[in-house]
This record gives structure tokens, sequence and C-alpha cells, in this order.
């Protein structure tokens, strides 16, 4: 199978926007939004596909 065109990549995009499919089978991340934690990321977010394992800091959160 050959590779896609632009004109026709363009195309499967506007269907998807028209179809209400915003996710992009192209995308292999999920950024934060927030420019700090993004640029910290590989790729510029959360790998999809992936596990992630988040945990808060507060106060009464051990460390060592």
């Amino acid at each position: 199978m050959s590779a896609a065109t632009p004109a026709l990549e363009q195309l499967r995009d506007r269907i998807r926007r028209l179809e209400g499919r915003t996710h992009d089978p192209r995308r292999t991340v999920l950024p934060f939004g927030i420019e700090a934690i993004d640029r910290a990321l590989p790729g510029g977010g959360l790998m999809l596909g992936a596990l992630h394992d988040i945990a808060g800091g507060g106060a009464d959160a051990q460390h060592g």
C-alpha cells in the first residue's frame, strides 16, 4: 500500500471533523496543555495506549 498523498490526508482529516471524530490515529501522545509539563515529557505528553501512574506529593507524602 502506497503512502497517502497530502491532499488525501487533508480530506480524511476533514471527514473526521465533520463526523465528530477528533481522534487522529497519527497522534501518539496526549499533551497536558501545560507547557512546562509537556516540555518535560518525552514526545510532549503522555504516550497513548500506555498505563500511567500519577501520584500527588501533598503535605502527608513520604519521601525516601
